[in-house]
């Protein structure tokens, strides 16, 4: 019975640390996602060498700001990145697409002549 009781007690100890992630990994601001995505996306790396952008990060970062702060402008500046994300990484098609879908649901955003140019190379 002893036994038992320790087996139960050993066991439910070691649920909280099961838990999911911190509420400052999934609560951060869009400026601070935003910032992450961007500075991966500009790194150059050491001297131009050695540098691998961790393009799945990014993409998350940025989606993540589309989804949960659809109404900041952070949302707008993060779907135009998202489709640079896609350039970089060569994903020239995905690319065109996110360039197109941005120009048409942005058609005055400052970053349409951008938008056009990417969409163009791709």
């Amino acid at each position: 019975m002893v036994r038992k009781a320790f087996v139960v007690i050993v066991f439910i100890s070691l649920f909280p640390g099961c838990g999911g992630k911190n509420l400052e990994e999934t609560d951060s601001p869009p400026e601070k996602l935003y910032e992450e995505a961007l500075y991966e996306l500009n790194d150059e790396g050491l001297f131009g060498f050695f540098f691998s952008a961790d393009y799945d990060s990014v993409l998350y970062n940025l989606r993540t700001i589309k989804l949960r702060y659809p109404y900041s402008p952070y949302a707008t500046l993060a779907q135009i990145r998202i489709a640079d994300a896609y350039y970089q990484k060569g994903e020239y098609e995905q690319a065109s697409v996110e360039y197109d879908e941005f120009i048409k649901r942005h058609p005055a955003h400052e970053e349409i002549p951008h938008a056009y140019y990417r969409s163009g190379l791709s």
